[in-house]
């Protein structure tokens, strides 16, 4: 969970430093780009470029990305978000990249939730870069991290944003294939954009209906079993939810796992898919995989246990399943 130190500012200036204007930087990186991907030890994941959009029709709708075809698509004009803690970014970050955290866009008073003023979520993702027609690549921190990459992936399709992608292995893969960083803040030329909400790729609690979903609880099997470690007011899942741990999308070495080793998020007999976890973003992480599979009938419970346990609280017409011992 981000503290409140470490919230983007709302409505600052993206000015540059170093004296980059994004002109400059995109002619920058384009040169780099060539550069890098003629050196032997880049060439490869330059290669597999095909091989990541290969899961889906066109390069568009390939959610994960190498950090190669990224760092291209960058040099090219595309916006790059950072989603890691803003004292990472500050260490170190991807030429171009903009900080933004996952809840810089959320409800203040219903946590987990996105905000619901339009207004204030197209000024807050034009401030950072996000354009109608311009790709959004989001990075972030792999190891540490909470899929706060597919919370924003989520959230951007949900808004009506089309071509976002993230970024495979995030920012040690970027680094660790030799792809230049930096500790500037460059200028980020402000987008355009007109939010266009899809109601079908959320869910809230008075849209539950465990019998008519394929409810799938992507936290951590003790959170499964009644634990609250962020603050939840009760424990439990949602009754008839099916436990999968949001970390089981991926392989031993890493890789996002086939569609077909992903049973239990999809064995649903057409049901709609709705993931969920404390707030919304390990959740969202699951929904960009199955989006990346070209999974459709997926909507994130973006609430998820924070707007379920408040509101079993103040009705008990839906109760929440009480702990049990794991079989």
């Amino acid at each position: 969970m981000t503290t409140t130190g470490e919230h983007i500012t709302r409505g600052r200036s993206l000015a540059g430093v170093g004296g980059l204007r994004p002109a400059h930087l995109v002619w920058s990186l384009a040169l780099l780009a060539g550069a890098i991907c003629a050196s032997t030890r880049i060439a490869a994941a330059c290669d597999e470029v095909t091989d990541s959009a290969a899961v889906a029709e066109d390069a568009e709708a390939a959610v994960f990305v190498s950090p190669a075809e990224a760092f291209a698509a960058v040099a090219e004009g595309a916006t790059l978000v950072d989603v890691r803690r803003r004292g990472a970014w500050r260490r170190a970050h991807a030429p171009g990249a903009v900080q933004a955290d996952w809840d810089d866009f959320s409800d203040p008073d219903e946590r987990g939730r996105l905000h619901p003023d339009d207004d204030f979520l197209e000024a807050q993702l034009e401030a950072i870069g996000v354009d109608d027609g311009r790709p959004v690549y989001m990075i972030g921190d792999w190891q540490q991290g909470w899929g706060e990459e597919g919370r924003v992936f989520w959230m951007l399709e949900y808004l009506g944003h089309n071509n976002a992608h993230i970024v495979l292995g995030g920012y040690d893969a970027w680094r660790d294939a030799g792809l230049p960083t930096t500790r500037d803040r460059a200028e980020v030329p402000a987008g355009h954009f007109t939010v266009r909400r899809n109601p079908a790729l959320v869910v809230r609690f008075d849209q539950i209906d465990a019998e008519n979903m394929h409810l799938v609880d992507t936290r951590d099997r003790a959170e499964f079993d009644g634990a609250t470690p962020y603050g939840s007011s009760r424990g439990g899942h949602i009754d008839g939810a099916t436990w999968f741990r949001w970390t089981d999308v991926f392989t031993s070495d890493g890789a996002v796992r086939d569609l077909s080793e992903l049973s239990a998020l999809t064995s649903h007999d057409g049901d709609l898919i709705v993931p969920y976890c404390t707030g919304g973003v390990r959740s969202g992480f699951v929904y960009a995989v199955l989006r990346h599979h070209g999974v459709t009938g997926v909507a994130n419970y973006a609430g998820s246990w924070w707007e379920y346990a408040r509101n079993i609280d103040e009705q008990d017409s839906q109760p929440a399943h009480r702990p049990r011992t794991p079989e």
